[in-house]
């Protein structure tokens, strides 16, 4: 079963209420990426086990209102389990994720689309550098002017044991400003495939990884990072 429903953990009280919207939900779905942006949440894309959306959707905390905003420019593929990271300059990042239409076959997607916040546009980034392996799963967060990917699934990878080798390029960054694609470089053991998993930063360049699944078993593992 799919939800639409909004749920608030009160992390004073520690206490879970469920909210009780003002205008009409998107429609149910899963492996939508949600953004915090100010007081508000942006939502775009997921699945509903039919289709796969790409519809984009605010939801604002303080009147508790739901409101699907009028866009303009190419409007992105739809997708599922993609990454939306929130620059400092109000642009919103889209990447990644995947897609079937017509019964056919999964699309792993990688390209890279843009938001522009204040104007409602969406804009396809004309990116440099070492493109990354198409993906779903995967998860980025905002570094500076970073926007720091890692791992991902993309089909093309067989099942295999946390600890060997997932992504060539599991761990990629995109340079908010030149556009480039780079890899960072980082220490210690690097964790095998992994996606669904989540990544939180802790430091101003440690980052935190919690479970996922491993192609065959879900992860309970939890992997500190370093960027330089």
């Amino acid at each position: 079963m799919l939800f639409k429903d909004v749920v608030c953990l009160d992390l004073k009280t520690w206490e879970w209420q469920t909210i009780k919207t003002t205008t009409s939900p998107p429609s149910a779905r899963m492996d939508h990426s949600a953004t915090l942006i100010g007081h508000k949440i942006g939502f775009f894309g997921g699945w509903d086990c039919k289709r796969t959306h790409n519809d984009f959707w605010v939801f604002d905390t303080e009147t508790s209102g739901w409101v699907q905003p009028r866009t303009a420019g190419p409007t992105p593929a739809s997708r599922r389990g993609h990454t939306a990271t929130l620059l400092s300059d109000g642009g919103l990042i889209v990447f990644g994720g995947y897609n079937v239409t017509d019964g056919r076959l999964p699309q792993y997607l990688q390209d890279v689309m843009e938001l522009n916040l204040e104007k409602m546009e969406w804009t396809r980034l004309c990116v440099t550098g070492g493109f990354p392996t198409a993906r779903f799963g995967h998860r980025a967060v905002l570094l500076e002017t970073q926007v720091v990917v890692f791992g991902g699934y993309n089909g093309a990878h067989k099942r295999r044991a946390e600890g060997q080798k997932g992504l060539d390029d599991n761990l990629i960054a995109l340079d908010s400003r030149t556009l480039e694609w780079w890899k960072p470089s980082s220490e210690g053991f690097a964790p095998g495939l992994r996606y669904g998993h989540s990544m939180t930063p802790i430091q101003s360049n440690h980052f935190l990884i919690f479970g996922g699944w491993d192609g065959t078993r879900a992860l309970n593992t939890v992997v500190d990072i370093a960027i330089n």
